[in-house]
């Protein structure tokens, strides 16, 4: 296990709460033209698979539990080498700025590069590209800025991390504040000077530019800022689809619903608009590299809206999309939701009737054999 106990040590005082070929996985693949071989290979001299070197986790719910991600890493037998968390965006400035403030001075001691999620506006201020980008909100993002600071460089027994900052992740979703819209040069200008805010404070901050793949509403690939304020173009993936052609259904065998997680996947996933044969395309032209702040099996929409429940094709697939951008691959984490939307590990249950949350055990207990045999202790 790769620095666990100075892991878990530091995780204590954190308040904020093998090498596989995947040969089914890759050789499905490989049937299209338009597999995803946009990126190059490994290659024969990497002695560590990509997936594991960009080894992450996503973390928000650990973050008033320590003991979970202690929990987490016992489980797995992997220590992550990234964590992304978020700061608050769900009410105004003074919450998030304070928010940000907060996971800094606690993640400041982790042995992890941090991926820092920074709203891009607030939902008291929704949509206000506008006035953010004329400064309106500057003090609010110079003060997160400072707080980021304190994840820059940092030394830990001898080793260097870093961090890289979201801003306004899944900027393509109407769930979001910041959406970009189907205009998105007021986007564009805000994210620009954010990123010239960070920047301001320490120029060597590094930024994830983070979309959700497919198409939701925004076309993308207009929203792009600029080559010169991003490192990382991040992709969220989730195991889900919102339309009816592309759902489970309830009484199909485990064959069938193999066959329907493997069409779900080329056809959806990879060759689909904005899919990964598309970002992978698009990154290769610009030059960066891909991250995966997010992903994760999904359990929790009605029959209407879609998901893959337990999936271990899913989690092959992903791993196997991972391995096959060899160095183009940032990091990737896996959504590691303990109360049970996304987890593999043990989750959080429901409470009792004390009050008392309790451990319950994983919704995906294939999804989760496979993840651990793909990135347990003995993986390489």
């Amino acid at each position: 296990m790769q620095n666990e106990a100075e892991f878990m040590a530091a995780l204590g005082g954190l308040v904020v709460g093998r090498r596989q070929v995947l040969a089914a996985a890759i050789g499905s693949f490989a049937a299209s033209p338009a597999s995803v071989t946009a990126a190059p290979a490994p290659t024969p001299s990497i002695s560590v698979a990509p997936r594991l070197r960009g080894f992450g986790v996503f973390s928000p719910m650990y973050a008033n539990n320590p003991k979970e991600m202690a929990s987490y890493v016992q489980w797995l037998g992997r220590t992550p080498k990234f964590i992304v968390d978020n700061a608050d965006e769900t009410q105004d400035w003074p919450r998030a700025t304070s928010s940000c403030d907060w996971m800094c001075g606690g993640y400041a001691s982790v042995p992890a590069t941090i991926v820092l999620g920074v709203p891009l506006l607030v939902k008291s201020d929704w949509g206000k590209h506008v006035e953010s980008a004329r400064g309106d909100f500057d003090a609010h993002f110079t003060k997160m800025a400072i707080s980021a600071k304190k994840l820059r460089n940092r030394t830990i027994n001898g080793v260097k991390y870093d961090v890289f900052i979201r801003i306004g992740w899944e900027f393509n979703g109407g769930w979001m504040p910041w959406l970009a819209g189907y205009d998105p040069k007021n986007y564009i200008a805000n994210y620009r000077r954010v990123v010239g805010l960070f920047r301001a404070v320490d120029p060597g901050f590094k930024f994830d530019w983070c979309t959700t793949l497919g198409y939701h509403s925004t076309e993308t690939f207009k929203a792009w800022p600029g080559a010169d304020v991003v490192d990382v173009i991040g992709i969220d993936i989730y195991d889900e689809a919102w339309d009816v052609a592309h759902r489970f259904t309830a009484g199909m065998t485990d064959a069938q619903m193999l066959s329907v997680a493997k069409e779900r996947w080329q056809k959806k996933f990879v060759e689909g608009e904005n899919g990964l044969l598309a970002f992978s395309k698009f990154a290769l032209t610009h030059n960066k590299q891909i991250g995966f702040p997010e992903w994760g099996c999904r359990n929790r929409w009605s029959e209407q809206q879609a998901n893959g429940g337990d999936n271990s094709y899913f989690i092959e697939a992903c791993s196997a999309f991972f391995d096959s951008l060899g160095d183009r691959l940032a990091y990737h984490a896996y959504f590691e939701r303990a109360d049970q939307l996304s987890s593999l590990s043990k989750g959080i249950a429901t409470k009792n009737a004390g009050g008392t949350r309790l451990t319950a055990p994983t919704q995906f207990p294939r999804a989760a054999a496979r993840f651990r045999q793909l990135y347990g202790a003995s993986a390489k």
